[in-house]
Formats: C-alpha cells, structure tokens, sequence
C-alpha cells in the first residue's frame, strides 16, 4: 500500500472512532445523523470527515452543558 492509501484509511478511522465517542444524547443535541455521518465517512473517507471536524463536531455540547443535560435526565 502506497502512503496516500495508509493516510487516507488513517483519517477515516479516526473520523468514525471520534463519531463513536459520543453518544446518542450527544448527536440529538447537534442535531445530527450519526448513521449517516458514520457511513459516509467509511465510504468517502476524508471527504467526510473535514465538513464533520468543521460542521458537526463543534455543535456537539461541552461539559458544562452535557453534565446539566445528564442532571436533568436522572430527574
């Protein structure tokens, strides 16, 4: 395998192992498809996982806003 092809599987791992790190909760909130995203970007590879890092990503809640959305749950 040439280094492009090693390069190019790297980042798509990654991307779909960044996807996996949050949960259902997490995509709601983005408002987002997870599915769709996921196999998107096993398929394209990082031409999905740009527009995900710089659209999908940052609209994911920090960790002042998940831990009041995880109080209000156990409620």
């Amino acid at each position: 395998m040439s280094l492009i092809t090693v390069a190019w599987l790297a980042i798509a791992a990654l991307g779909v192992i960044d996807a996996f790190r949050h949960s259902s909760a997490e995509w709601a909130h983005a408002d987002r498809e997870r599915l769709f995203w996921v196999v998107f970007m096993l398929i394209l590879g990082p031409l999905f996982v740009v527009p995900y890092l710089l659209f999908v990503r940052p609209r994911f809640p920090d960790r002042a806003t998940k831990q009041q959305a995880d109080q209000f749950l156990k409620r």
